[in-house]
C-alpha cells in the first residue's frame, strides 16, 4: 500500500506478464519496457552483453523513437495542428518517463526526441547535428554530471556515428552493392553506431563485440516489432485489464529476442578485449567529423587532414600492440577485494600474485592492458581460503587476453585446475617444500600452524615480501623476523595494512 502509484502500474503490469507469459519471457518483457534489467538471469545479462545487444533492455533511443512513431501513426486519424499533437506525444514521453521513474537514459532520449520534434511541428528547418548538440546542452544544464556517466556519453556518441555516417553508408550499400533497402539501412545504422561508440567502450569495459553487427542486423528488426506489439498491449491493458490475455501476442516475438543472443556465448572470440585510446579518442572524433559531409570544405584540403588524422590513429594503436619491457624489481598492490599483487624483476619477468575474486578479474585484466602486457610469466595463486574454482575461471578470463605461461599452487588445488585451459604441463603444485624456484624469483612461503600466510619473492637485487590473511600479533612476529632489507607489504584479514617498509 505504501508504493508510489507508478510503481503500482508498473508491478501491476508485471504480474499480468507473468501470467500471460513463460516468466524468462515476461521479465524481459518488463526490463524492456521499463529499463530494469535486475530481473534478468545472468545467463541472459551474459548473452545479451556478449552478443553486443544489450541496449534493448536498456530504455534509450529506440524505444523512444518507436513510441513516437507509434503516437505519430494513431494521430494521423485524428485532425488537429500541429502543435496539439506535438503536445499530445509529449505528455505521452513525460508519462513514459514517470513509468520508468525518471532513469537518465530515457530522459535523456526524451529530450533528444523533443528537440528533434519541435523543428518540424514548429515549422522550422530541422538540422540534426544541431538537434543533437542543443539536447546536450539542455542535459548538461538540468545534470551537469551527466558528462561523467558512461550512459550519456555512449547514448551520443551512438547517435553522432549514426548522423556523421549512415545516410552515406546506406547510399553505397544500395546503390554500388545492389544490397535492398531494408538490409541496408539496418547495415548502415548498426556499423555507424558501432564506429560512434567503438572509443567509449575501449575506454570504460576495455572489450567490443565481434558478432554485434551481424547480431543487432538481425535481431533489432525483430525486436521493434516486439516492442511495437508489448506496448501496444500494455496500453490497452492499462486500459482495459481484462484483456492482459493479448501479452501472448507479443510472446511469440519476445521469445525470438530472448533466444538468439545465446547462440552467440560459445562463439569463438565472441568478446575482444580492446585499448582505451584515450587522448586518440579526440583525434578520432575529429577525424570521423572530417571524413563526414558535414565539413565543407574543399577535398584537396579534405583529405589529406583526414589521412593525417587516420595515420595519427593508426599509429597509436601500433604503439599499443607493442609489449611493454620491464628492467627492475618492483612491485604493485592493486586494490581489489582479495589481495592481488603484481611482481616485475629486472629481467623483465612478470608474475601475477593472486588472481582476486569474481569482482577483480576485470581490473586485473585493465592493469595488464594497461601496461601492455600480453604474456605473464607466471600465475602464483597463495590464499588458500580461496575457492579454487572461482580461481579458475577468473584466471581463465585473464588468460583469453594474456597469456599464462606457468601456474604455481598449493597442492589442495590442484583438482579445481586439472580442466584449466591452461596447459597441465605449465602447472606446479607445492608439496612438502617450503619453497619454490623460477626464472630469476625464488618464492618462499611462510606459514602460521600449517597455514599459509605469506609468500616472499627473493629476486636478484632484493627481497620482497607479501603476507596476508594474518592478525596484528602475527604482523608484529614477522617484523621482528625477517630481515630489516625485506621490502614488506603485510596485510589482515581485512586487507589492513600493518606495517610497509615499501
Amino acid at each position: 500500500g505504501s508504493l508510489a502509484i507508478n510503481d503500482k502500474i508498473r508491478f501491476g503490469i508485471l504480474d499480468d506478464l507473468l501470467n500471460e507469459m513463460p516468466a524468462d519471457l515476461a521479465y524481459l518483457s518488463f526490463s524492456i519496457l521499463f529499463g530494469d534489467s535486475s530481473y534478468l538471469s545472468d545467463f541472459t545479462d551474459k548473452s545479451f552483453k556478449i552478443s553486443g545487444v544489450s541496449h534493448i533492455v536498456a530504455v534509450s533511443g529506440m524505444n523512444v523513437v518507436i513510441i513516437v512513431a507509434i503516437m505519430m501513426f494513431l494521430l494521423r486519424f485524428i485532425k488537429c495542428k500541429k502543435l496539439i499533437k506535438f503536445i499530445v506525444i509529449t505528455i505521452v514521453l513525460i508519462g513514459y518517463c514517470y513509468l520508468c521513474d525518471f532513469t537518465p537514459s530515457v530522459v535523456r532520449a526524451t529530450i533528444m526526441a523533443l528537440v528533434v520534434l519541435s523543428g518540424s511541428f514548429l515549422g522550422r528547418q530541422n538540422d540534426i547535428l544541431s538537434s543533437l548538440g542543443l539536447s546536450c546542452i539542455i542535459i548538461s544544464i538540468i545534470w551537469p554530471l551527466s558528462l561523467y556517466d558512461v550512459g550519456f556519453l555512449l547514448s551520443f556518441a551512438s547517435v553522432i556515428g549514426i548522423v556523421l555516417f549512415c545516410n552515406g553508408m546506406n547510399k553505397f550499400l544500395n546503390e554500388k552493392c545492389k544490397i535492398p533497402n531494408w538490409l541496408s539501412s539496418s547495415i548502415a545504422v548498426t556499423v555507424s553506431a558501432q564506429i560512434g561508440i567503438y572509443p567509449i567502450m575501449a575506454s570504460y569495459f576495455n572489450t567490443f563485440s565481434l558478432y554485434s553487427i551481424p547480431a543487432n542486423i538481425i535481431i533489432v528488426p525483430i525486436f521493434s516489432l516486439a516492442y511495437i506489439l508489448l506496448f501496444s498491449a500494455t496500453l490497452i491493458t492499462m486500459i482495459m485489464p481484462f484483456m492482459s490475455f493479448i501479452f501472448v501476442v507479443p510472446a511469440v516475438a519476445m521469445s525470438f529476442v530472448n533466444w538468439f543472443p545465446s547462440i552467440f556465448v560459445e562463439l569463438p572470440y565472441a568478446t575482444l578485449y580492446v585499448f582505451d585510446m584515450k587522448v586518440f579518442s579526440f583525434l578520432y572524433y575529429v577525424a570521423l567529423l572530417f571524413i563526414s559531409s558535414f565539413v565543407f570544405i574543399k577535398n584537396k584540403y579534405k583529405i589529406p587532414i583526414s589521412i593525417g588524422l587516420i595515420l595519427a590513429m593508426t599509429t597509436a594503436f601500433v604503439v599499443q600492440l607493442i609489449p611493454k619491457k620491464f628492467s627492475k624489481d618492483n612491485i604493485t598492490t592493486l586494490e581489489t577485494y582479495e589481495m592481488v599483487n603484481f611482481l616485475t624483476t629486472q629481467n623483465n619477468e612478470k608474475i601475477l600474485i593472486g588472481v582476486g575474486s569474481v569482482y577483480d578479474s576485470n581490473k586485473i585484466i585493465k592493469m595488464l592492458q594497461e601496461n601492455r602486457i600480453f604474456e605473464l610469466d607466471a600465475v602464483i595463486l597463495m590464499n588458500g581460503k580461496t575457492d579454487a574454482y572461482k580461481e579458475r575461471s577468473n584466471l581463465e578470463n585473464i588468460n583469453s587476453i594474456c597469456k599464462v605461461k606457468k601456474l604455481i599452487m598449493i597442492n589442495k588445488k590442484m583438482q579445481a585446475f586439472e580442466t584449466s585451459i591452461i596447459s597441465e604441463k605449465c602447472i606446479s603444485s607445492i608439496e612438502e617444500s617450503d619453497f619454490i624456484q623460477y626464472k630469476g624469483v625464488t618464492f618462499y612461503f611462510l606459514y602460521d600452524n600449517e597455514e599459509l600466510v605469506g609468500i616472499i619473492g627473493d629476486t636478484q637485487t632484493k627481497d620482497i615480501a607479501i603476507i596476508l590473511d594474518i592478525n596484528k600479533n602475527q604482523a608484529l612476529k614477522l617484523a621482528s623476523t625477517l630481515s630489516p632489507n625485506l621490502k614488506v607489504i603485510c596485510y589482515d584479514e581485512n586487507d589492513a595494512i600493518y606495517f610497509n617498509k615499501a
